[in-house]
């Protein structure tokens, strides 16, 4: 089983040495191809990555390509995914880094049975905050589901939480008998790509095993994005969602979308996007006889025209997330 790693690569001098040493530092029995997407990168990300492959000498095939204008993550992924070769995809962000084992765990249950469209991992969350290093493990059971109606169950019970695009070996056919591109010029693709494969998949394992390093960084694309800048790119995932729902499955969708919008909806009530979706979230709540998540909509939706009262449900929110935290 060939498995094809894309990383994508952008102003990550400081770290591509450690993912690309993680790359080569895999110890399964396979083969492996590894292409780098050189996004128009401004620094010596990849003068260091070509540095590193030409000395290397092992069973690892590399190959760098290169956008002519940075064009953002998703188009990086794509061109990755059109490129790659293997029967499984394996998307890896550049700044952090994967164990040893990570893709001979991952591949362990697809050699034993190639009807596996997806295996997910877990991961260690590693923070630096004025010089203190934290680290954080998610933990899940060993888990499989065999069936899209076993998976869409496990999706909606708020089980499946994990929404990276990182950490999974996933079928390259899978990925393009049901277009699974990544959506451009947004951010935070992986939580719409999350929406998108979950309509699809009927093969689901899980591995209870850390193969993946997730590295928050102050400077990186998430954390220094501006609030306003994270409100506008949901409204366009949330209103591509609300397009796109399963009819048959729409009320159950919406259930479990409702939270997370109606805390975006509170903080940008004015965009036309959250608006778009929360007229096509209501409808079919209405239609579907969900009184009582349709009452909920409508409440935020009446509130958020009013200032004081949008303040007052945001500090309520901020403070029943923390009260959950401890």
């Amino acid at each position: 089983m060939k498995v094809s790693i894309i990383i994508p690569v952008y102003n990550v001098a400081l770290y591509i040495e450690r993912c690309i040493k993680s790359v080569m530092s895999q110890t399964y029995n396979g083969e492996i191809e590894c292409i780098l997407v050189n996004d128009a990168s401004p620094d010596d990300s990849i003068d260091i990555a070509e540095r590193l492959i030409a000395n290397y000498n092992g069973p690892i095939q590399f190959k760098i390509l290169s956008h002519e204008q940075n064009r953002g993550l998703s188009a990086a992924r794509n061109t990755g995914i059109d490129a790659a070769t293997g029967d499984y995809l394996y998307f890896f962000d550049s700044d952090d880094e994967i164990t040893p084992d990570c893709i001979e765990k991952l591949s362990r249950p697809i050699l034993k049975d190639p009807t596996i469209e997806m295996v997910d991992a877990c991961c260690v969350t590693i923070r630096k905050d004025n010089n203190v290093i934290s680290e954080h493990s998610d933990t899940r059971p060993l888990l499989e589901f065999t069936s899209r109606e076993a998976v869409r169950k496990f999706f909606f019970s708020r089980q499946y939480e994990n929404k990276s695009t990182w950490n999974k070996l996933v079928k390259r056919e899978f990925i393009l008998k049901n277009k699974l591109y990544f959506k451009e010029g947004v951010l935070w693709e992986d939580f719409l790509w999350h929406f998108q494969y979950n309509k699809f998949l009927s093969h689901l394992y899980i591995i209870p095993d850390i193969t993946y390093k997730y590295y928050i960084r102050p400077n990186s694309t998430i954390t220094g994005t501006r609030q306003e800048r994270i409100h506008y790119f949901y409204g366009l995932i949330y209103e591509d969602i609300s397009r796109n729902l399963i009819p048959e499955e729409s009320p159950q969708e919406v259930k479990y979308l409702l939270k997370g919008f109606c805390q975006f909806y509170i903080s940008f009530p004015a965009s036309l996007e959250y608006k778009l979706a929360a007229k096509r979230f209501s409808k079919i709540l209405r239609e579907n006889h969900r009184i009582k998540e349709w009452l909920s909509l409508k409440f935020i939706i009446i509130l958020s025209n009013f200032a004081p009262a949008r303040k007052t449900i945001k500090k309520l929110g901020i403070f029943l997330k923390k009260q959950s935290k401890k």
